[in-house]
């Protein structure tokens, strides 16, 4: 019987240690040795420049993408304020300078309280495990993803410093249907840099990366709705604030200032274009059912998830509508209040012109008036001032008969129409040189 328990201890420490050496020559070959090209910085740079494109209803015209240029600003480390950086370690994970990409403690700490509470009540990843899933895009919540999960968090703790992994956390979190990163949040929630945020600031933006549409008071619908969320930002703000005072990342007067000042929400401008059906796309986004839809498919950040999005709108009916109603709106425009030059100047003084945009016919478009001929009728446009370069129009005497008409009318009666001389002295004489017009191609 000795010999036989002596013979099955000596078989069971030959056992482990065959799974340490699996387990070590593994963790040499799949981490170290031979990563893989996704773990590359290259690779990385690919995927948080990744774009989400909104089609029309035949899959191939494109509307616009989630994330285009101007909804990225990337920061690396230095540039990120320390108060956010020690937001996010106090708030997300603790231990983060001190584990090797997991935390097996929190995360046994993590399955002990799902399995009392028979849900899942508390997470245990990492901020590098989150870093992984994010930009290697988890495809489901199976045990194989996880693991591959895993792997690939081992991968980034090996082969980047902490600082680095940090970056691309703060680079690629979602942030409403506005873009991704640090450098969007703060300019959409408080209108100003990365660099500028307070310490208030700074704590809720790292507290609203897990849910950033429950905390964001911009989308709401309603004025109760909007309270809610600021409520509920001051507590997510205050548990932040919590735990970098515990951590001692900040000290008691810098704790107590903190908590007794409002979150300033001021959103910021993070789109240059109108685009109402993009728009439109992003607050269906917003919606939970659609967010719980994605998480079910292993997607917990539209940002870096490369989605194709098909909606049911017709490319053509859509252009012609669109065309028709900025066409009707500009010409009742005129009938209704006339053509005032100074206050049109003055209007359009603050808008950019349009000399970097694709031209094409049907497209409305904020012009400067060059040259103005009479005989025949020539006004000669640019697109970008001074930059003789940039694509020129002209509006022949045809291209002013709707707002000559619609401006007859507003003078002398509904029923009227322009006679000869109309032009020159009605309309003509309130268009100078140096004028910016907004004109239909």
């Amino acid at each position: 019987m000795k010999n036989i328990l002596s013979l099955l201890f000596k078989s069971a420490l030959i056992g482990l240690a065959l799974f340490a050496c699996v387990g070590v020559g593994g963790y040499y070959w799949f981490v170290i040795r031979e990563p893989g090209e996704a773990i590359s910085q290259g690779s990385i740079e690919n995927i948080l420049t990744m774009e989400s494109p909104v089609y029309y209803s035949d899959g191939s015209a494109k509307i616009g993408v989630f994330f285009e240029e101007a909804h990225r600003q990337y920061l690396s480390f230095q540039q990120m304020p320390k108060d956010f950086a020690n937001a996010i370690v106090a708030s997300e994970d603790h231990k983060f300078y001190s584990h090797y990409g997991v935390d097996f403690t929190g995360l046994g700490r993590a399955m002990l309280a799902n399995i009392m509470a028979g849900r899942v009540v508390q997470g245990g990843s990492t901020i590098t495990q989150q870093t992984a899933k994010n930009l290697f895009k988890r495809q489901s919540r199976s045990l194989e993803a996880k693991l591959t999960e895993l792997l690939f968090a081992l991968r980034l703790e090996y082969h980047y410093p902490k600082e680095k992994i940090l970056e691309f956390y703060a680079n690629q979190f979602y942030v409403s249907g506005n873009g991704r990163g640090l450098g969007v949040a703060a300019r959409y929630y408080f209108d100003k840099e990365a660099t500028e945020l307070s310490l208030v600031e700074a704590a809720f933006i790292a507290g609203s990366v897990k849910r950033p549409n429950f905390y964001n008071p911009h989308i709401k619908k309603t004025a109760e709705e909007v309270r809610i969320a600021e409520v509920e930002s001051k507590h997510r703000t205050a548990y932040v604030l919590g735990q970098m005072y515990k951590l001692h990342y900040i000290d008691a007067n810098a704790y107590q200032r903190a908590l007794n000042q409002e979150i300033p929400f001021k959103q910021g401008r993070t789109r240059y274009s109108l685009n109402t059906v993009m728009d439109l796309v992003k607050d269906a986004m917003a919606d939970p059912l659609i967010e719980d839809a994605f998480a079910r498919h292993g997607i917990d950040n539209i940002a870096t998830s490369g989605i194709k999005v098909v909606t049911t709108i017709d490319k053509d009916l859509q252009e012609s509508s669109l065309y028709s109603l900025k066409s009707e709106l500009s010409r009742i425009d005129i009938r209704l209040d006339g053509y005032e030059r100074d206050i049109l100047q003055k209007t359009y003084a603050g808008m950019p012109l349009d000399g970097s945009a694709e031209i094409h016919s049907g497209q409305f478009l904020l012009a400067q008036v060059d040259k103005i001929e009479l005989n025949p009728v020539k006004i000669h446009l640019s697109l970008g001032g001074e930059d003789k370069e940039n694509p020129v129009g002209i509006i022949d005497e045809a291209g002013l008969q709707t707002a000559l008409t619609a401006l007859v009318r507003f003078k002398r009666q509904r029923w009227s129409v322009p006679v000869k001389g109309d032009l020159e002295k009605i309309l003509l004489k309130e268009i100078k040189k140096g004028d910016r017009v907004y004109v239909s191609v």
